[in-house]
């Protein structure tokens, strides 16, 4: 499972010499066109070689080394069974990071002097551990759910806990054998409850679904730990012995729609603070302003937003457009074919937040505020546009 540390490590991976390839490729087995692996590696692969005048023949020589142990790497995951794999390699730069995932991570190469991690922010948003605690009278069962809504589950403890029958004989000694029942219910979920803690600790997830009876389910929130009653999203109903399959068919719906609400109320939160407030900017011109002044705590980017740009070579400061020395500092400026990536590379380093925008209903709103722009720290004070 990927994590930020290692995007933010391979985000700072930068080597003035060498060249550096990020790829991206499905493999997809067991798809019907399963076949076209091969004819999408090679296509990939080709892009690097159409960029031959690009480099010098030391560094070319990189290049070719790093495509064959990428053409060995795919050949052995699509035995492995990955779905998308990512790889970050520069033989020149003694770099070689790999990842395999169950799910699909799109298809794309880039070589530069730097890593190119955006769709790896995708992974990460996608990998976000989720749970699904299903709860009875007298039986309980975790389920770990990862991968692009809960793509792949994994049952993670399970318990059965022996809890006496009610009798319906009437008088004291129903009244007692009810007490005995209830306690041992109540006993129960208390215990499914310390498993559930027991997994988060061992494995943290941000959002929690509980499954069974309105009653029991009631009961058992009441008895989870704090920590997983702020991660408590929603409840569903489904039988002890639901199958796993069943499982994910209830729960991915639910967080398919948690994902895109997120986004839209970012987006909307952004579009609020833009008219009407002062801790949000819209942009790539504010945008790019706020990332100078270290003030982004959130930076939201259409997925397929992208823009030309400049960056200095002395203090990294970015501008979409900008003649002759860094307005900044009076470094020189180094032309780029996208300032997005820069931008996602400059808000990890300052520990933000950074939503790729993919919810339909969230990019309608983000493409207004010009595709991309930051909820900030605090306010800054806006300086002119740079001529």
């Amino acid at each position: 499972m990927i994590t930020r540390t290692e995007i933010e490590q391979l985000a700072a991976y930068q080597h003035a010499e060498a060249p550096v390839i990020s790829f991206f490729m499905d493999i997809d087995k067991g798809r019907p066109d399963e076949a076209k692996w091969s004819i999408r590696l090679k296509n990939l692969l080709n892009r690097l070689e159409e960029g031959r005048g690009d480099w010098t023949d030391a560094q070319y020589d990189s290049i070719q080394a790093d495509m064959e142990r990428i053409r060995q790497f795919v050949r052995d995951q699509r035995v492995a069974g990955a779905r998308g794999i990512a790889i970050f390699a520069s033989s020149a730069g003694d770099l070689w990071h790999t990842y395999a995932f169950p799910n699909r991570v799109g298809n794309n190469v880039r070589v530069n002097h730097s890593t190119y991690v955006r769709p790896l922010l995708r992974m990460l948003d996608r990998y976000r551990p989720q749970c699904v605690v299903l709860v009875s009278q007298d039986q309980g069962r975790l389920f770990m759910l990862t991968g692009d809504t809960g793509e792949t589950i994994e049952e993670r403890g399970s318990l059965v806990s022996d809890v006496p029958r009610r009798h319906d004989q009437g008088g004291w000694s129903q009244a007692n054998l009810q007490r005995r029942h209830d306690d041992a219910v109540r006993q129960h979920l208390k215990k499914t409850a310390d498993m559930a803690f027991t997994v988060f600790q061992q494995t943290p997830f941000e959002r929690l679904l509980l499954g069974g009876t309105d009653t029991i389910v009631s009961e058992f929130q009441s008895l989870l730990h704090p920590y997983l009653r702020e991660r408590l999203v929603g409840s569903f109903a489904v039988p002890i012995s639901a199958t796993p399959k069943t499982i994910q068919d209830r729960a991915r719906p639910i967080l398919r729609a948690l994902d895109s609400q997120r986004q839209y109320d970012l987006v909307k939160q952004l579009e609020d603070q833009v008219n009407g407030g002062e801790m949000g900017i819209a942009g790539l011109d504010g945008t790019l302003e706020a990332l100078r002044h270290s003030q982004v705590a959130t930076l939201l980017i259409a997925e397929s937003f992208t823009a030309p740009g400049q960056r200095c070579a002395q203090c990294d400061s970015l501008f979409s457009r900008a003649s002759g020395q860094c307005p900044a500092c009076g470094g020189r400026l180094v032309p780029l074919d996208d300032i997005a990536e820069e931008m996602v590379d400059q808000a990890l380093s300052q520990d933000a937040q950074v939503v790729v925008v993919t919810s339909p209903a969230a990019l309608t709103h983000l493409e207004l505020q010009g595709n991309v722009g930051a909820l900030l720290r605090f306010a800054i004070q806006s300086t002119p546009p740079i001529a």
